[in-house]
């Protein structure tokens, strides 16, 4: 079943990254080694939240009502939630932004993107649209929390609250790039091969 799954896998980068970052890589490597590559996707999402989110939506469109998964990390994680909850759809979340509007003052002012060296400007009023479009409940069923004590960036314990009652796999130590991602892409594989 799990290699026969027609479940497309649409991965969403964090905050500063892109599809070349090392976890999308990862997944689209050992989806390819599988014969799965074609159900891999993994879109360029703006720094505005809107133009993410349709960016996103654009995706989810293209695959014509066929299944689909999504895997988010960081940022991604949260545009994640806000798209299986409108699209009614199922979620991996590697270490996510549980709230990312509580750390706007952090955030607002210029940027440089880790891979591409453009600079990236952040307005406060990105923060106030993340908020709005957050879901006033989740559907704990479809979601798949993956988090690791050591995050650096972002408190572990936000996400382990706001995802209670999801599925969750919690391991000490790490960062926020999961290190651990690695060892997960099989059961990834099996998460997606359940929605086809």
């Amino acid at each position: 079943m799990l290699y026969s799954m027609n479940t497309h896998i649409l991965y969403l980068h964090g905050f500063l990254s892109s599809p070349a970052s090392e976890k999308a890589m990862m997944l689209a490597g050992h989806m390819a080694d599988r014969g799965l590559g074609h159900l891999f996707h993994a879109p360029l999402l703006p720094s505005e939240p809107l133009a993410a989110m349709l960016a996103i939506e654009a995706e989810i469109i293209d695959f014509e009502f066929e299944p689909f998964i999504m895997v988010g990390s960081s940022l991604g994680g949260y545009l994640a939630q806000i798209m299986a909850e409108k699209w009614n759809a199922r979620a991996v979340l590697v270490n996510p932004a549980a709230y990312p509007y509580r750390h706007a003052d952090e955030y607002v002012g210029i940027h440089t993107h880790h891979h591409t060296g453009e600079q990236v400007v952040v307005r406060r009023e990105y923060f106030d649209i993340l908020r709005q479009a957050e879901p006033a409940r989740i559907t704990p069923s479809r979601y798949w929390l993956l988090t690791c004590t050591g995050d650096e960036v972002l408190d572990y314990r936000d996400g382990v609250e706001r995802f209670a009652g999801c599925r969750q796999t919690l391991l000490d130590g790490g960062d926020h790039s999961f290190p651990q991602f690695g060892d997960y892409l099989d059961q990834i594989l099996a998460f997606a091969a359940e929605e086809g």
